[in-house]
């Protein structure tokens, strides 16, 4: 298949990628704005090599950075408020998606032919860079934003991972072990005895209900640990961690088994645990 050179710049920041002729990049979302789409996921096509996409900047206008694709279609001048508005009408205010995060989306998706991500799971990913402008990248255990880079990481020694963490994400060492902690705390990786620290993905992730129905439930108490601080939940004689600060407003829950042949459930915000990796789509 051939292959179309793309420039990518991020304000002075120029990055040239090859992708393939049939590249593009979807949004999926349910639209806030239609009863239509309650059930069914609705699209949206940000880029597609085939518009004869040339170019993909990320640009400062008046203080706010826009998103401007350059194609053979796209109207340069107003494309990068539609994309702008299209941002504001379906993202919740505490979850917004910027255009700086759907740019490293992009340019991250470069490997792939037909890249899909959600809202959710573009804001889970690359949150991180608006934290570090707004001044509170300070990280702590519910930072999720680099659970991504996990498979590149591990498997390793835990003094080996550290300084791999510090390398990749270049932080410093203290945040860096934070993020170890975070980790192992809520399953996302497991010791082998005499072996190393490994990648675990969950081996489920279930909606509310599905975990309901698994263990016959009608409801969920999350309680919290006055002593920590940190919120947990009980269901019957099921008990779990929770990832997040506060209360998830879009809750999951997923079971993680450890080396040691024990179960645990961990309730999370949707879009903020990742799965096993996939190899290839068909």
């Amino acid at each position: 298949m051939s292959k179309r050179t793309i420039i990518f710049q991020e304000h002075k920041k120029i990055t040239i990628k090859e992708i393939d002729e049939l590249f593009y990049f979807t949004i999926l979302y349910y639209d806030k704005w239609s009863s239509r789409n309650i059930i069914k996921q609705s699209e949206y096509i940000v880029v597609a090599a085939c518009r004869g996409l040339m170019k993909i900047s990320l640009e400062e206008v008046n203080g706010k950075d826009y998103l401007f694709i350059t194609d053979d279609i796209s109207d340069f001048t107003d494309y990068p408020k539609q994309i702008d508005d299209f941002l504001s009408l379906q993202c919740d205010n505490d979850s917004k998606v910027t255009a700086e995060m759907l740019y490293h989306a992009i340019l991250d998706s470069t490997n792939e032919l037909f890249q899909e991500m959600r809202l959710t799971d573009i804001y889970y990913n690359y949150k991180y860079l608006s934290e570090g402008k707004t001044g509170s990248s300070k990280i702590d255990i519910y930072t999720s934003s680099f659970d991504k880079y996990i498979n590149d990481i591990f498997p390793n020694s835990k003094d080996v991972a550290v300084e791999k963490i510090m390398l990749k994400l270049g932080i410093v060492k203290q945040d860096a072990i934070l993020l170890f902690e975070r980790w192992k705390k809520f399953y996302l990786i497991d010791y082998h005895p005499y072996e190393e620290w490994i990648p675990n993905p969950p081996k489920e992730i279930l909606t509310i209900e599905q975990f309901k129905d698994r263990i016959s439930a009608t409801r969920i108490d999350v309680k919290k640990n006055e002593s920590t601080g940190e919120l947990y939940f009980e269901v019957g004689n099921v008990k779990g961690k929770v990832s997040t600060k506060e209360i998830p407003k879009h809750p999951m829950i997923s079971l993680f088994i450890t080396s040691d042949s024990n179960e645990h459930w961990l309730l999370h915000e949707e879009g903020s645990v990742f799965g096993v990796p996939e190899i290839a789509k068909f």
